[in-house]
């Protein structure tokens, strides 16, 4: 059976988010472990942020899903928060502090959509990231599905990542319309290969990773450039879809809340915590599970 979480950044001044998410039916949460925020200076971590919020998903219940991402510019080779660190120590050291002070989670996910502007190293750089953050790690934090040249290139990154190192947890970005046959053909396939790759299923048969868990990590649709209505049918339509794939362990939508890291119109709670249609959608059909 498919589990249902959702993004919700680090909503530290703001904790109501969470009750709203729990009273929404939602069972897990993904948490931004931004490095470049958390650790300014070498060796000084600021935890009160993070604290506060694992603190509060603890006494809910939650399973927490964080991803750590961005390189502080004191350690990027390119001065930049999508630079590869220039000591892979320092990351190193970054996440082993982060799984020792939390040692309840389960799942770490390393970096965010490393194949595109959210990392500027290659590939062989990224494996680096994920052996060094080692066991029960949840990768690549992977986007495609935008349309077949970023499928294409989903499958190019995936595959010596899946080849080269040995993760617990196969995760995955999409931004389609639940109710356009594409997201589903490019989910399940068949596809056009020589044109848009193999599709996600696919992939993980042939890379012998279809045993493990398969998270579809941020999935989500904007407020506004389609509309409440339209969002919240496309809620409902994906839900009950994706319902159908037993092979899709977890899905993580985006977002919460239209909060400061909103630009868009995605959450399932208006800037004021009022709530959409979506939400409504969300309760009617994860609230009874």
């Amino acid at each position: 059976m498919t589990e249902f979480g959702v993004n919700v950044h680090m909503p530290t001044t703001n904790l109501a988010v969470l009750d709203k998410m729990t009273e929404a039916g939602f069972g897990r949460i993904r948490v931004d472990f931004n490095w470049h925020q958390m650790e300014v200076s070498h060796g000084n971590i600021g935890w009160v942020p993070s604290d506060i919020v694992m603190a509060r998903a603890k006494d809910i219940g939650f399973k927490v899903f964080p991803t750590i991402s961005g390189c502080p510019k004191w350690a990027s080779v390119t001065g930049k928060t999508n630079g590869m660190p220039r000591n892979i120590q320092w990351w190193q050291d970054f996440v082993s502090a982060c799984r020792s002070r939390y040692p309840q989670v389960e799942t770490w996910g390393v970096w965010n959509e490393p194949n595109l502007s959210g990392f500027t190293g290659t590939k062989e750089d990224y494996i680096r990231l994920v052996k060094a953050a080692g066991v029960n790690s949840a990768a690549p934090e992977l986007s495609g599905m935008g349309g077949p040249f970023e499928s294409r290139f989903w499958a190019y990154w995936m595959e010596p990542v899946a080849k080269g190192v040995l993760f617990s947890v196969t995760t995955h970005h999409i931004y389609k319309k639940p109710t356009w046959w594409y997201m589903w053909r490019m989910l399940e396939g068949p596809t056009l290969r020589w044109l848009e790759g193999p599709s996600v299923k696919a992939a993980l048969m042939e890379w012998k990773l279809i045993s493990r868990p398969f998270w579809i990590t941020e999935v989500g649709w904007s407020a506004d450039d389609y509309g409440e209505k339209k969002q919240a049918s496309y809620y409902r339509d994906f839900i009950e879809g994706i319902r159908e794939r037993r092979w899709v362990d977890a899905v993580f939508f985006y977002e919460a809340w239209d909060g400061p890291h909103s630009k868009d119109g995605k959450g399932l709670l208006r800037s004021d915590m009022s709530e959409r249609p979506a939400y409504g959608v969300c309760k009617e059909l994860l609230g009874a599970t």
